[in-house]
């Protein structure tokens, strides 16, 4: 891999596999003129033309790189959605509701 900026990865050797993918747009960062590149920085790799991207990241501690990771969206990852909301049906002089309508299924 390039020591930094930003490059194109066809194949899976060095990838991070997510999605299905064989090509991704990749970048490398490191930590600043104090540290070197050989020894410490972050790669992050964004598949290609797939459908859900994930963006990857690695690190370079100690001079080797850690195993890729799926950047995570948290509880999105794995949250549904609602179909259908309500809205505000009565609200006080704040500005917020005391009761409101809300969805109570998910698909």
């Amino acid at each position: 891999t390039p020591d930094f900026g930003y490059w194109f990865l066809n194949g899976t050797t060095n990838g991070p596999g997510v999605n299905g993918a064989d090509q991704y747009y990749c970048w490398n960062i490191g930590l600043g003129a104090d540290y070197a590149w050989s020894s410490y920085g972050a790669q992050f790799a964004l598949p290609r033309n797939v459908g859900n991207p994930y963006l990857c990241v690695r690190y370079k501690e100690g001079g080797g790189f850690t195993g890729w990771n799926r950047i995570s969206a948290g509880y999105a990852d794995s949250a549904n959605y609602a179909t259908s909301a309500g809205s505000c049906t009565t609200a006080t002089s704040a500005g917020s509701c005391t009761t409101a309508n809300y969805a109570t299924t998910a698909e």
